[in-house]
């Protein structure tokens, strides 16, 4: 094996949570506020991906992920602007001691708040702080929990689309709006940290494709 396909293999599978050090958390912070921006007043709830199922590899969902910068699993995040003013806040989820012998145990609340520049609070408290806001009259901004837009309007019974279904059973009067175009029109222009990143997986895409040339024999199989 070349040095350069190992070097290949070993970037395919690097922990999840390396990648996402290449952007500084004031980068995501900036978003947060790009996206408060777009809107005069109102709560957004954002929805992390779920634990992973099967043998794929786990990630996040690129909304959140672009927000937070978040890897753990079952996250959600509260984007609250009032008067001007935006905070954020992180719901995480703590961790089955016993699948934690699996899966290893998840940073502390403490070491996610430095690294995000989030609040962050246990993933119950979600529900009441979202009832409070709602009581006040601001309107509510969801960043459904799927992976790609062809699935927009079929994963209805994702732990988001529950959540947001619940919420307007309980509050019929509640102003809903989808906050997907907004974070939409901001992803597409690149910061210097992402096209950085994005030259880098090119050059390790050009790579593996140069080696598996050279590979290449009459008669080969995938």
């Amino acid at each position: 094996m070349s040095l350069r396909l190992h070097a290949v293999l070993l970037w395919l599978f690097l922990p999840a949570s390396l990648p996402a050090q290449d952007i500084p958390a004031a980068e995501y912070a900036a978003r947060r506020d790009s996206l408060a921006a777009h809107i005069d007043s109102g709560v957004v709830i954002a929805f992390g991906a779920p634990d992973p199922t099967g043998i794929r590899r786990w990630s996040q969902f690129p909304a959140f992920r672009y927000l937070t910068g978040f890897l753990e699993p079952n996250a959600a995040l509260l984007l609250v602007k009032r008067a001007g003013t935006s905070t954020g806040i992180l719901f995480a989820a703590s961790r089955d001691p016993r699948r934690a012998l699996y899966d290893g145990f998840p940073p502390d609340s403490a070491a996610v708040a430095r690294e995000t520049r989030l609040n962050v609070r246990s993933l119950p408290a979600l529900r009441p702080v979202v009832d409070s806001l709602v009581t006040m009259g601001l309107p509510v901004y969801d960043l459904r929990d799927f992976a790609t837009a062809d699935a927009a309007t079929q994963d209805t019974l994702t732990r988001g689309g529950r959540f947001m279904a619940d919420l307007v059973s309980r509050y019929p009067d509640v102003i809903m709006r989808g906050a997907h175009p907004i974070v939409d029109t901001l992803r597409r222009r690149k910061s210097p940290a992402e096209l950085r990143l994005l030259r880098q997986a090119i050059e390790v895409t050009v790579g593996a494709h140069k080696e598996a040339l050279r590979a290449t024999k009459p008669g080969m199989w995938e």
